[in-house]
């Protein structure tokens, strides 16, 4: 026969390598963009696209004179009237995009 010690070396062996494996879940926040005007117009139309598909808008408003949404992460651009603004959207973060009195867009991250 084995000796005794040798079982129970193999037995904490296997308890220890069964309760470690832990099963890692990847939980992906979404992040948040406001956008704020100096000076709103209501004929303004905002429209966020992302940035690998620049034909069809992910979002469209018209009425929204401070806006507050939430995004999955990623880079996308945001369009008032001619004006362009490229952001990038971090997994539980905010991003914020101004329009000062020029109706100039700037991120801050």
């Amino acid at each position: 026969m084995k000796n005794p010690i040798f079982y129970i070396v193999v037995g904490l062996i296997a308890i220890f390598s069964l309760t470690s494996c832990q099963k890692d879940t990847i939980k992906v926040l979404p992040g948040k963009l406001t956008v704020e005007f100096t000076n709103y117009r209501s004929d303004w139309e905002i429209r966020i696209y992302s940035m690998e598909n620049e034909l069809y808008p992910i979002y469209r408003s018209v009425t929204a004179t401070n806006l507050e949404i939430e995004l999955n992460a990623g880079n996308y651009i945001i369009a008032l009237g001619s004006d362009r603004v490229a952001f990038q959207i971090k997994s539980g973060r905010t991003t914020e995009i101004f329009y000062n009195r020029n109706d100039k867009g700037g991120v801050i991250y």
